[in-house]
């Protein structure tokens, strides 16, 4: 899949370390650029700059507060895809308060994604918790989403009196028709699809089964016309175009579900969302009282749907944007990290995504075609970045040691501090398969000097005395 926007290039001058670094060429597929680097070597550096070359050296939403020295330069082009599917570069220069305005929207989060417990307000800057520490003030998504539900409420309501008038009409007309046909010579097939379709989606749809129940004796009935059979058709392709419409607050029901596979289900309850975790099915929780990994994930994911003004779009899925992560692998336990890129990327598919992390696992996850950078530094080039092109082909035969081990991380030693050299490492592939050699050793030990313990050793020495 193209993205409609995708960082092509960027050259960064005197920029918080940056003396000059530039890096062009990079692809337009890539739904992930992932960032790795040593504590103190330029990470967030890169990544605000990338987010001023996007978003201005001067936060307009923030009482105009400047993001760069006046001696800093960010050159950043960017390929965009038109509506008709045409791509075309662009090219901005932020630099001593100057800079071309453009529409792509942009998101830059720091590494403080969890709400205080004392939060009362909200940022309207999108990228200032990248800069300032006071930046981590998210939008309130559990009150944003306990909205969305009553207004959704409200309008399925609507549609569905629409629906109900439509077939009543349809009924009444098939009711009132005075020809008498036999049914075994007129009766349409189509009407018991029509029918059996009904049936299937009631069990989705309280609404649906009500109506059936109501209007069983219309649809058995053998005195029809082929006209009512057609009008019967109409109303329902209009009633099946809406009822299998997965509205807005379920798609992102879902969503968050995906995200955070410890959840069972989220509902709203007196203006409240509750939370059921699998392993405590019947104790409902609010967002306080979860895991800071499950508090982190609703909060930053809401809030980057709520500045993407989700609301304008028919799914997630439609929403376009660059969205920029500082230390995307905190507070996530390993399988979170490694299954996160790609459940975003799922999601929110026309998304590009740029992140720095300290962990290999969510590298391990990684979406097809995405980027590997690394910041490094040194006293005479100051920071600079390069991308390994050939991790970006072998990582899909890559296990954690290698990336660790790899130009990537630098883990030079991967042996455990405690190890003692004077005895063999553990190579199996998996703690599972060690658990299993173990046992076996075990068994074997236990019937050593058994009778068949003596005819197993006996029958050993016997084949290596025939080798010889």
């Amino acid at each position: 899949m193209i993205l409609p926007y995708s960082i092509y290039k960027f050259n960064i001058k005197n920029f918080q370390g940056i003396i000059e670094s530039s890096l062009e060429g990079l692809p337009e597929n890539s739904p992930w650029i992932f960032i790795t680097g040593k504590n103190g070597y330029g990470k967030t550096s890169l990544l605000r700059a990338l987010a001023i070359g996007l978003y201005g050296d001067i936060d307009k939403a923030d009482d105009e507060r400047r993001l760069a020295g006046k001696e800093s330069l960010v050159e950043l082009q960017v390929r965009i895809i038109n509506k008709d599917g045409l791509s075309t570069k662009r090219r901005w220069v932020a630099q001593a308060g100057e800079y071309s305005k453009h529409n792509i929207p942009v998101l830059a989060y720091g590494p403080v994604r969890i709400p205080s417990e004392k939060q009362i307000k909200t940022t309207n800057s999108n990228v200032k918790s990248l800069f300032f520490a006071d930046g981590d003030i998210l939008n309130d998504f559990e009150l944003e989403l306990v909205n969305l539900f009553q207004n959704e409420s409200k309008a399925d309501l609507e549609w569905r009196n629409d629906v109900m008038n439509d077939y009543n009409n349809a009924t009444s007309s098939l009711l009132s028709f005075n020809a008498k046909f036999k049914s075994e010579e007129n009766k349409d097939s189509k009407l018991d699809i029509i029918i059996d379709k009904l049936n299937k989606i009631k069990t989705k749809d309280n609404f649906v089964a009500d109506f059936l129940n109501q209007h069983q004796e219309i649809f058995t009935k053998k005195e029809f016309s082929f006209e009512d059979i057609y009008a019967l058709q109409e109303t329902y392709a209009k009633f099946s175009d809406i009822a299998n419409k997965l509205p807005l607050y379920d798609a992102i029901n879902c969503f968050l579900l995906e995200l955070m596979d410890n959840i069972k289900e989220i509902r709203v309850e007196n203006n409240r969302l509750v939370f059921f975790e699998k392993e405590q099915a019947k104790e409902a929780k609010f967002i306080n009282q979860l895991a800071s990994g499950n508090r982190m994930l609703f909060t930053w994911v809401g809030d980057m749907l709520i500045r993407l003004n989700y609301r304008n779009f028919k799914t997630p899925k439609d929403i376009k944007a660059i969205v920029i992560i500082d230390e995307l692998d905190l507070h996530l336990h390993p399988n979170w990290q490694k299954n996160l890129p790609c459940i975003l990327s799922e999601n929110l598919p026309n998304i590009q995504f740029v992140a720095s992390t300290h962990s290999p696992l969510p590298i391990l996850g990684a979406p097809q075609n995405s980027v590997f950078l690394k910041v490094s530094r040194t006293e005479e080039k100051g920071i600079y970045v390069e991308r390994w092109e050939d991790i970006e082909i072998e990582i899909d035969h890559l296990l954690p040691n290698s990336i660790l081990s790899s130009p990537m991380f630098e883990l030079r030693e991967l042996f455990p501090n405690r190890h003692d050299r004077n005895k063999k490492i553990r190579t199996e592939d998996n703690y599972t398969e060690i658990k299993k050699r173990d046992r076996i050793k075990k068994e074997l030990k236990d019937r050593e000097g058994s009778e068949l313990d003596k005819k197993l050793k006996s029958f050993i020495q016997k084949r290596r005395n025939e080798k010889k």
